[in-house]
């Protein structure tokens, strides 16, 4: 670690390895957190939103190397580095103390741009990785320092709320997406999905309605509820003839998948149960 970000560390009593021992300071990437989310998510529109720091929990940047915190400060501040690496430094002059209002300007002229991951939490997508590794790692400092107060924990997460600009993921026309691109793979017989996605209209708007197009270029537009009609009919029509696929197994270790298949095909989860029985 250079010079000046050892320095910040020293000033504001951040010890990685104690921080380490107590907190996930990991960088995590949307891959590791939700690789079906990562595959195939539908995107929303941008919007506005109170987002709390401690529930930004990697970065889009993170393209599958294992990283904390800490390991990433020289890749944003270096005071004898090059344009990109100094434009910041002037946030390692904050402590935790003044850092939010330090900082809360940028928030509402330049907002930190996040993404939902799909798991209840957030990923920043592209501006604000600069902040985000400051305020990150103040918030995990005062989080070891809570020792487990939730009362204490309750508040660090209010306290480190900021706006940001977010990109929302659709969850049932993601998992739509995948269960079906995933029976489509397996299915014998042409045509073959070349794509599914979001359709625009004339201003590059997200209209809601999805997109399908075949390998034989054939294009069709449907709604969400006809999407959704669709995947859960297949889905059934797979599970009439065969043991629940390893394809819907394996995906059901991510809770928000897991409650979507409960949702809409409660059956689903008992016959797992019972695969599960009958393979022991």
């Amino acid at each position: 670690m250079n010079k000046c970000n050892e320095e910040f560390l020293k000033r504001n009593g951040i010890n990685p390895q104690e921080i380490s021992s107590v907190v996930d300071d990991h960088i995590h990437s949307q891959n590791e957190i939700n690789s079906i989310v990562y595959d195939y998510g539908f995107q929303e529109e941008r919007g506005r939103k109170e987002v709390s720091i401690a529930d930004i929990v990697g970065s889009n940047h993170n393209r599958g190397y294992n990283k904390k915190i800490f390991d990433i400060f020289d890749d944003f501040f270096d005071n004898n580095g090059d344009g990109y690496h100094v434009r910041s430094i002037e946030m390692l002059r904050y402590s935790a103390d003044n850092v939010l209002e330090g900082l809360r300007r940028s928030f509402e002229q330049e907002p930190i741009n996040v993404k939902e991951t799909g798991e209840e939490n957030y990923i920043i997508l592209s501006n604000g990785l600069h902040r985000f590794t400051v305020l990150r790692t103040f918030y995990l400092k005062e989080l070891a320092d809570a020792k487990g107060d939730e009362k204490k924990i309750r508040e660090l997460k209010q306290k480190y709320t900021v706006p940001v600009e977010v990109t929302g993921i659709n969850l049932e026309k993601t998992y739509c997406k995948y269960i079906l691109t995933q029976i489509d793979f397996f299915a014998e017989g042409e045509p073959k999905i070349k794509y599914i996605d979001s359709e625009y209209d004339e201003n590059y708007k997200i209209t809601g309605n999805v997109e399908f197009v075949n390998n034989l270029g054939e294009k069709r537009i449907i709604t969400h509820e006809e999407f959704k009609r669709m995947t859960i009919e297949k889905l059934r029509q797979v599970l009439e003839s065969d043991r629940v696929p390893f394809y819907i197994t394996r995906a059901m270790k991510y809770q928000s998948f897991k409650d979507f298949v409960a949702n809409n095909i409660p059956n689903v989860v008992e016959l797992i149960e019972e695969q599960e029985r009958e393979d022991k």
